[in-house]
C-alpha cells in the first residue's frame, strides 16, 4: 500500500465527490416550485439561492465568470502552440516535451468528465430562462479552475526556477489562486447554479488537480540538470 500513498489525496477528493453526489440525489429531494424536476438538498439550495438572486440581478458576475473561463481556456492555447512548434521543428512526436502530453491527457479527461455530466444530468440549473440545462457540477468552475491550476503548476515546474527567481513561482501561484477564487465567487453570484453544484465542482477540481500534481511529481518532475528550453 505504501507504494501508492501518493494517490491518497486524489482518492480522498474522488471519494468525497462520489459521496457528495449520492447525498445530492438522496437527501431532502423534492420537486421545485417552478420546473418539473427534483432537486437534492432543496432547503439548503433554496435558502442560498434566494440570497444570491438579490445580488445577481444587479451584478455583472455572469459576464465575469464567462471572461475567467475564457482566460482559463486561453491558457491552454499557449501549450498547444508550444507543442505544435516543437513538433514542426523536430518533425517527431517523441521529441516534443513529454510534459505537454500529460497536459493534453488532462485536457481530454476534463472534456470527458464534462460530457459525462451533460448526459447524466444530476441537477438542472435554477435559471430556467433557456429551458432545462444540466448544472451539476458547475462546468464553469470545474473547467476554469482546473485548467488554471494545472496550467500554472506546469508552467512553474517547466520553467524550473532557481533560488534567485523563485519569487516568480509564488507570484504565479497567487495569481492562479486569485483567478480560481474569483471564478468560484462570480459563478456562485451569477445565480446560474445551485450551491451544491458549486461545491461539487470545487471537490471535483480538487481531485483532478491533486491527481495531476502527484502524477507530475512522480513521473515528470523537472531536475535542475535536465532543463529543457523551448527555442
Amino acid at each position: 500500500m505504501k507504494k501508492y500513498q501518493y494517490l491518497l489525496i486524489p482518492a480522498i477528493f474522488l471519494v468525497a465527490f462520489v459521496v457528495f453526489t449520492i447525498l445530492v440525489k438522496t437527501v431532502d429531494v423534492d420537486y421545485l416550485a417552478l420546473g418539473n424536476y427534483k432537486i437534492g438538498f432543496k432547503s439548503f439550495n433554496y435558502e442560498t439561492q434566494s440570497k444570491i438572486l438579490d445580488m445577481a440581478r444587479q451584478s455583472p458576475m455572469k459576464k465575469l465568470s464567462d471572461v475567467l473561463l475564457y482566460v482559463s481556456i486561453g491558457s491552454c492555447l499557449i501549450y498547444v502552440v508550444i507543442g505544435i512548434y516543437q513538433l514542426i521543428k523536430t518533425k517527431s512526436l517523441f521529441k516534443v516535451n513529454y510534459r505537454l502530453y500529460m497536459l493534453a491527457l488532462t485536457y481530454v479527461s476534463i472534456a470527458v468528465i464534462y460530457f459525462i455530466f451533460e448526459i447524466l444530468k444530476i441537477n438542472y440549473s435554477p435559471d430556467l430562462t433557456d429551458g432545462l440545462k444540466a448544472s451539476y457540477p458547475s462546468s464553469h468552475v470545474f473547467i476554469g479552475a482546473t485548467l488554471i491550476c494545472v496550467n500554472i503548476y506546469a508552467a512553474m515546474e517547466m520553467l524550473n526556477m532557481n533560488e534567485e527567481n523563485k519569487w516568480l513561482r509564488t507570484v504565479g501561484y497567487i495569481a492562479g489562486l486569485v483567478i480560481c477564487v474569483a471564478l468560484i465567487v462570480s459563478r456562485t453570484l451569477s445565480a446560474k447554479h445551485w450551491a451544491t453544484d458549486i461545491i461539487a465542482s470545487v471537490i471535483l477540481t480538487g481531485f483532478i488537480v491533486s491527481l495531476f500534481i502527484v502524477l507530475y511529481n512522480k513521473f515528470f518532475v523537472t531536475k535542475k540538470e535536465d532543463v529543457e528550453e523551448v527555442e
